[in-house]
């Protein structure tokens, strides 16, 4: 198994799963930032979440295809 996409798996794991716990914190760090006193709209922190959802769901699919290839 190649170390490096083990690597990319972890770190897309470990970039996926605060987006959804933490949906509000994450659209504070990426996006809020560039505005003052501003809130993010549930259309945002759905999108976090979906993302996060996604990224968990392309992490488990890869790691059950790298288990059985090996």
């Amino acid at each position: 198994m190649d170390p490096l996409i083990l690597f990319s798996l972890v770190i897309l794991l470990l970039l996926s799963v605060p987006m959804i716990v933490w949906p509000k914190e994450i659209w504070h760090i990426t996006e809020g930032w560039k505005y003052k006193n501003v809130e993010p709209s549930d259309a945002a922190l759905f999108a976090n979440r979906v993302i996060g959802v996604l990224g968990v769901i392309f992490v488990a699919g890869m790691g059950i295809a790298l288990i059985t290839l090996w």
